[in-house]
């Protein structure tokens, strides 16, 4: 499978539970996880994603999700739904109900030619704060 992506295409790794997220500087994320791990994904793609805006396709109960609320806040992250389908008429018919979101660090969120937002905390500084419990800073 990975032989007919296109040549532009650069795979970073193919287990997504055993790779770091941190290191990875991107522009975009996509990601369309397996519904029945999309918490452990999400929650992942926030706090170690290194990226100025993520596309998500999600089960519509991550807005009920207390850590991934937190997660969005810590990291000074906007989630926008894009839209919101179902798989009911599908040719593969499925019960799930989900969203498209477009997740935007706020860092790099213009608008209208006014100077981008100041931000603090990035995922690297972040991952070191929880796991240390330090401030990278000092």
């Amino acid at each position: 499978m990975l032989q007919q992506l296109d040549e532009d295409t650069v795979c970073l790794g193919t287990d997504f539970n055993e790779n770091t997220l941190i290191d990875k500087k991107v522009s975009t994320i996509f990601c369309n996880p397996p519904y029945s791990e999309f918490e452990i994904w999400i929650k992942k793609i926030i706090s170690e994603g290194n990226f100025k805006q993520a596309f998500l396709i999600i089960p519509q109960r991550w807005k009920d999700n207390i850590e991934i609320k937190s997660l969005l806040d810590f990291y000074n992250t906007d989630a926008d739904v894009l839209g919101s389908f179902d798989f009911l008429h599908a040719e593969r018919q499925a019960r799930a109900k989900v969203d498209v979101v477009r997740l935007v660090r706020k860092k790099y969120r213009e608008r209208y030619g006014r100077e981008q937002e100041n931000f603090d905390t990035d995922a690297f500084e972040g991952f070191f704060n929880n796991t240390f419990g330090l401030d990278a800073d000092d």
